[in-house]
């Protein structure tokens, strides 16, 4: 089961609890956010209008000569899961390949909904 879905009160908001965000491997200007094809999960219909939320879509600046792979040492390939507290802390860095881990990580300080 998704760590988003154990942890979330099926009442309240998907994000409500945890706020996923994605960063994409290209430059901002080399998207067409209209034609991207991620997860409604990602792109979710929000607010008494059902617009459609393009802040968790996030990909680097052409202008920087160092993009957020490089700065912070992630295989672009492979990628990660990182999760930061509200105060911006990172409290937990989890690879793709395991994603047990970050359940594992979550069940000791959340309660399941």
């Amino acid at each position: 089961m998704s760590p988003v879905v154990r942890f979330t009160p099926k009442s309240a908001a998907l994000d409500a609890v945890l706020d996923v965000r994605a960063i994409l491997p290209h430059y901002f200007r080399d998207i067409d956010q209209t034609q991207v094809s991620l997860p409604e999960f990602l792109m979710p219909c929000k607010g008494l209008y059902a617009l459609r939320d393009y802040e968790k879509i996030f990909c680097f600046a052409s202008e920087t000569k160092e993009n957020i792979y490089t700065a912070r040492g992630i295989n672009k390939q492979l990628g990660c899961i990182v999760l930061i507290r509200p105060d911006q802390y990172v409290s937990q860095i989890c690879p793709f390949d395991n994603p047990s881990a970050i359940t594992t990580f979550l069940k000791n300080i959340l309660l399941d909904a």
